[in-house]
């Protein structure tokens, strides 16, 4: 089931084209719904890390090579315009800790085209599950690009990657 959302992005695709084609990478019945797809695969995605595993190596690299092509794609700063019948949930600090985002997903739903999440930086680090969080966060975003919003913090910096520990998580794992 992980494999379904880990599919080929390409440089020049366009955001409203690539949400569709991206949720759903088999054929779908006729009237299916996109997001129950999306958060099916990310759930999967998530059980899988609670459990204590990982996405294999040539996984990891296609998510992260989907996410860098996401991140080509969307501007530097971002405006979040909510519709009537929206509402967004702003997150900070996560550090490393997937219970705390797991527990903030609980407690709010995941994300979808009416419940936004901004996340507000400093995903890494000081936890001993940054690898998952930012893992989780990028599966997130890229199937939902418009509902799931990541702004960089200080801890998604190199040097402090070096200092604080997530270089070495990555390393490891």
């Amino acid at each position: 089931r992980l494999g379904s959302f880990l599919v080929e992005v390409t440089d020049g695709e366009d955001l409203d084209s690539r949400e569709s084609s991206v949720l759903v990478a088999e054929p779908k019945p006729e009237g299916s719904q996109h997001t129950a797809c999306a958060i099916d695969d990310v759930l999967a995605l998530i059980s899988l890390l609670q459990d204590g595993g990982l996405l294999r190596t040539d996984q990891l690299c296609k998510l992260l090579n989907k996410q860098a092509a996401l991140l080509r794609q969307l501007p530097n700063v971002q405006y979040i315009n909510l519709q009537p019948g929206q509402k967004l949930t702003v997150v900070g600090d996560l550090h490393g800790q997937l219970a705390d985002l797991l527990h903030i997903f609980r407690i709010n739903g995941w994300p979808s085209a009416t419940n936004l999440y901004l996340f507000n930086g400093d995903f890494v680090d000081r936890g001993e599950q940054s690898v998952e969080v930012v893992t989780v966060l990028f599966a997130w975003q890229q199937k939902l690009p418009k509902s799931v919003f990541l702004n960089r913090g200080n801890h998604e910096d190199s040097a402090i990657n070096a200092a604080y520990g997530f270089l070495n998580e990555c390393c490891t794992k």
